[in-house]
Parts: C-alpha cells; structure tokens; sequence
C-alpha cells in the first residue's frame, strides 16, 4: 500500500489476541518493518494501586519491565519480526504510547479496541481514548473481530 510505504507506526501491545492482530495488520499495511515500532507498558505499581497503604510488598517494577521486554523478544523471534523495534516501558499506557509516537516521529499508532464498557471502563479507563487526546498522529482504531480487521477496513 504505497500510502503507508515509508510511515512510522506505533503499535501497543498487550499479549491479546486483539494486538497481535494488530500487529499482524500493520505488517501487512506498511512495506519496511524496521518502522514498527511495538510498545508493551508496565503500569507502575504506584498507579496501579489503589490504596497506597496497602499492606501488599511493592511491585519491582524495574524487574517486571525486564521480565515483559524478555517476554516481548521471545514472542517477537520469528524472522518476519526481526526489523521490528520493541520497546518495554513503564508508566500510564495512554502517556507512554503517545509519548513513543511522538519521539518516534509515528505517522500513525494502529491498536485494537478491547471494546470494554460500563463499570470495567470506568475502572480501567480507556487507554485508546487516552491516546486519542494524547496523540500528535492520526490513530487508527480497530475493533471488533479481530480476524476481519483488514477485510473490514480494506474491503475488496
């Protein structure tokens, strides 16, 4: 697709179906895989507690980050990945992909909506929606079954 031929792409991912779809999806959207750019984000055990007074012992989360970026590299060892960059960063998801498309310099951040709603969103939040308000590029949101994302976007 000559539209996409020499973009950035950031591409969050969180081990689900629904990224590794989206990561599938952006390889076949752009011609040099050396411009993905995946970002898995450890939430740092400060922002995922919500009572700071727990009695729970801290989360390591230098040693969290480096367990997922070894996770991160197993997972991408396949030769169709090997130009992909991985990136294992910790923080707020929504600032933290921003934030990487905009060092990147990203022409565009590809993730999945896991289409949470009700009380699960409004506890969670929406990191996709945090990215939209966040992101510098347009972001391209996929939803739905993960199996149809380039049918559905790209019809024949």
């Amino acid at each position: 697709m000559e539209y996409f031929e020499n973009s950035s792409v950031i591409v969050p991912f969180d081990f689900s179906e629904q990224s590794i779809s989206a990561v599938e999806f952006t390889l076949n959207l752009i011609d040099e895989t050396s411009q993905v750019h995946v970002i898995h984000v450890v939430e740092s055990s400060l922002l995922a507690s919500m009572d700071m007074a727990s009695p729970l012992p801290p989360i390591l989360d230098q040693d969290q980050q480096k367990t997922m970026l070894e996770k991160l590299q197993t997972f991408f060892q396949d030769a169709r990945f090997q130009q992909v960059k991985q990136h294992c960063v910790i923080g707020d998801p929504g600032y933290e992909i921003a934030h990487l498309a905009e060092r990147e310099q990203a022409d565009l951040i590809v993730m999945p909506s896991h289409g949470r709603s009700g009380l699960d969103r409004l506890l969670l939040g929406s990191v996709t929606e945090r990215v939209l308000r966040l992101s510098h590029c347009p972001t391209l949101v996929l939803k739905g079954d993960s199996a149809n994302y380039e049918s559905d976007i790209f019809p024949d």
